[in-house]
């Protein structure tokens, strides 16, 4: 494992990614009586053979904004494989692309977010 440089926090850079590829697939973002959030729940980078491993796991909540129950959760793993000196941000987006078409590709979330 390897350690990596971010230009802003994982969190930040994540969350930010995950918006970004939302608007992407035309998920609506904002504006709605529910709110999705997530957990980093595992990050990693194997870059001890080539092409270097990106592991994200990410676990995503669905919450009514009015009732404050949790309507929606699951947890989404991918491992994405980037040339050793590909930017760290550009690996860490397409990562992230990867685990929103599965969160987008489950029924039951799509169903949550209507």
């Amino acid at each position: 494992m390897t350690s990596i440089i971010l230009k802003q926090n994982i969190n930040a850079a994540v969350r930010d990614a995950v918006k970004a590829s939302l608007m992407t697939v035309k998920v609506p973002v904002g504006g709605s009586a529910k709110s999705l959030s997530g957990l980093i729940e595992q990050f990693s980078v194997d870059d001890g053979h080539f092409p270097a491993t990106w592991t994200l796991k990410i676990r995503y909540l669905v919450t009514d904004s009015t009732t404050r129950k949790v309507i929606y959760q699951s947890s989404h793993i991918v491992h994405q494989r980037s040339a050793k000196f590909t930017s760290n941000e550009v690996a860490l987006s397409d990562a992230v692309n990867l685990s929103v078409k599965k969160l987008v590709s489950d029924q039951a979330f799509l169903n949550a977010i209507r």
